[in-house]
């Protein structure tokens, strides 16, 4: 099989973002069910403001919505993020904002 560079490219960016996500430990085994798997990277982390921000953050929420390890990606960021005190991307079916609205009433 014949690897495109922007799939290396992609591949690269999700493991520096696991090893950021996961402190250097091992990936959970269900990063490899998780429906996002072969979708781009770009999808859940868009880099555009306004409408093309919003249509990205609508189609990686779809993406999400039938994911069968939806519950334990949500968690696992969750967690990240309480400890990186920032909040970037989709995850676990939710936006950044939405988390952050979360983590201000759970304060």
């Amino acid at each position: 099989m014949i690897v495109s560079d922007a799939a290396r490219a992609t591949a690269a960016v999700r493991s520096r973002f696991r090893t950021v996500l996961f402190a250097g430990g091992p990936v959970p085994s269900w990063h490899e069910r998780a429906a996002c798997a072969s979708a781009p990277t770009s999808m859940f982390f868009p880099e555009t403001g306004g409408t093309l921000q919003a249509v990205a953050v609508r189609a990686a929420k779809r993406v999400c919505a039938g994911c069968v390890v939806r519950e334990q990606c949500l968690a696992d960021v969750l967690a990240y993020e309480s400890r990186a005190h920032r909040r970037y991307g989709v995850a676990g079916g939710t936006s950044a904002a939405q988390r952050s609205q979360w983590s201000g009433r759970r304060r």
